[in-house]
């Protein structure tokens, strides 16, 4: 990539429903890492991008 060549970046997102708590979940991102409620999740510190992503998981996940 050169100097003032625009990027491409590409999110993936991967969800799924939890009904019996997160202990079958193994989480490997880092030490950080950990699992979120939409709410808890908006009132962190996120780009435009992550919000959007969030609204869109909330119109899938909930039906709001």
């Amino acid at each position: 990539m050169t100097k003032g060549e625009p990027m491409h970046v590409t999110m993936y997102i991967f969800a799924t429903e939890v009904k019996d708590g997160f202990s079958e979940f193994t989480v490997k991102e880092g030490d950080g890492a950990k699992f979120y409620t939409l709410e808890q999740a908006r009132k962190l510190k996120l780009g435009p991008q992550d919000l959007e992503v969030l609204d869109i998981l909330g119109k899938y996940i909930l039906k709001t």
